[in-house]
């Protein structure tokens, strides 16, 4: 299976709002009614009608590719007014479904400029933000791009930008989306991708898709997506060689089940299984996102909460995990993840090179979960785990199909946030 290339993340150029070309401004301006009606002269639409300059409003999100890509007149649907195009019937569906997840915030306007003086600037469709389930445009030329300038102040500048947009129209920015838009917080979201790679360090094929795997990892954190991508080393390769300190048989045994559910005839390395409904060659990217794709698109059946006790470094994490709709007969996982490692290999099929992993599975339990009850999980690191590289995953799954139900993580920070000194 050929090596997939990797989409790039785009350059930053710091930069200054002086040379922009402010197109309105809301000092001064008087506010806008509340009606419900939207205000479709204050938006950056081409002709007046024409959103983002044609381009796919879909396409900016993981699930529709995560890079700008011009939409076809043959898929267009109009919006509260605002006329959009799509790569594709796929993406046209997606925004039917979900139209106030897609559209661009503040407008379509510059967010950096919106933030920073209240101004409707124009913008770059090919500079652009994901973050917080949300798509920021930012204007750019040659010498000036602000999508840097914003990064470096997200927080405040999208307080501010939302704050002088409703001043400009009357609209609250994070009302109506907030209703469709599915949460990547405490577990509340219910579309998800969980993403599990079998791997091995004694494996030749397996570098490719353990590089596909690190790439999911911090695209999904650029983006703020529910997309969890993790890495099981299983054991049985150590024959060949070379024991991979991150395997372990209860992995194998994992990758078994999958085999039994799924009716293979075998298992193999690398393999990549997506909410326990598909198998496929892991270092097939492009597969990788139709099926991450595909996942997104499909509502979970049950939503997970999990909470992390307060702990001391060393200790075993407590996790406590909660699925109020979950069937009788599922079980409740933890994960315990960890980013940033590396091997120098001595021997076997990849001797004499470095591997680099992320999202590396260093210990996993289970216990059974039913309908509106809760369970404790405890994971114990082990002696060489870092904290500061960690996450939590935590997922509910089918006893006998293996489907993936829900999950919700626990990312580095709430991690860090639970340890008493």
């Amino acid at each position: 299976m050929p090596i997939r290339s990797m989409r790039g993340i785009p350059n930053l150029i710091l930069c200054s709002i002086a040379s922009m070309h402010p197109l309105g401004d809301a000092s001064g301006a008087p506010p806008a009614s509340e009606s419900s009606a939207r205000n479709v002269e204050a938006y950056n639409l081409s002709g007046g009608r024409l959103a983002i300059a044609g381009f796919d409003p879909v396409g900016y999100f993981r699930e529709g590719g995560g890079a700008p890509v011009k939409g076809d007149q043959r898929f267009e649907f109009t919006h509260n007014g605002a006329l959009y195009r799509f790569a594709s019937q796929a993406h046209l569906d997606l925004f039917k479904a979900h139209p106030d997840r897609y559209e661009p915030a503040h407008g379509g306007w510059c967010s950096y400029a919106m933030g920073k003086k209240g101004s409707k600037v124009e913008v770059d469709p090919t500079s652009y933000l994901v973050a917080d389930n949300r798509l920021f445009l930012f204007y750019k030329s040659f010498f000036n791009d602000t999508r840097a300038s914003f990064v470096k102040d997200r927080a405040a500048l999208t307080q501010a930008a939302d704050a002088n947009w409703k001043k400009l129209t009357g609209e609250d920015p994070r009302g109506d989306e907030m209703k469709t838009r599915p949460s990547t917080g405490d577990g509340a979201a219910r579309r998800f991708a969980l993403i599990e790679l079998f791997t091995s360090e004694g494996c030749s094929s397996c570098p490719p898709a353990d590089r596909v795997l690190s790439d999911l990892r911090g695209q999904a954190r650029m983006n703020s997506s529910p997309i969890y991508a993790i890495a099981f080393h299983v054991d049985y390769w150590n024959r060949l060689g070379w024991r991979d300190r991150f395997s372990s048989p209860e992995y194998s045994a994992r990758q078994h089940e999958y085999r039994a559910a799924m009716g293979l005839s075998s298992i193999y390395t690398p393999q990549m299984v997506i909410n326990g409904r598909a198998e496929f060659n892991g270092s097939d990217r492009s597969r990788a996102d139709r099926e991450i794709t595909r996942a997104l698109g499909m509502t979970a059946p049950v939503a997970v909460t999990a909470s992390l006790a307060a702990r001391r470094p060393g200790e075993p994490f407590n996790v406590e995990v909660a699925s109020p709709d979950c069937p009788d007969g599922a079980k409740a996982y933890a994960a315990l993840v960890e980013d940033g490692l590396s091997t120098q290999v001595a021997a076997g099929e990849n001797s004499g090179r470095r591997l680099e992993h992320d999202g590396v599975v260093r210990a996993l339990v289970s216990a059974p979960i039913g309908e509106g009850s809760g369970t404790r999980l405890t994971l114990d690191p082990p002696a060489d785990f870092n904290d500061a590289k960690a996450s939590i995953l935590v997922f509910i799954q089918e006893r006998e199909s293996m489907h993936v139900l829900g999950a919700t993580a626990l990312p580095a920070g709430r991690i860090a946030a639970a340890i008493q000194p």
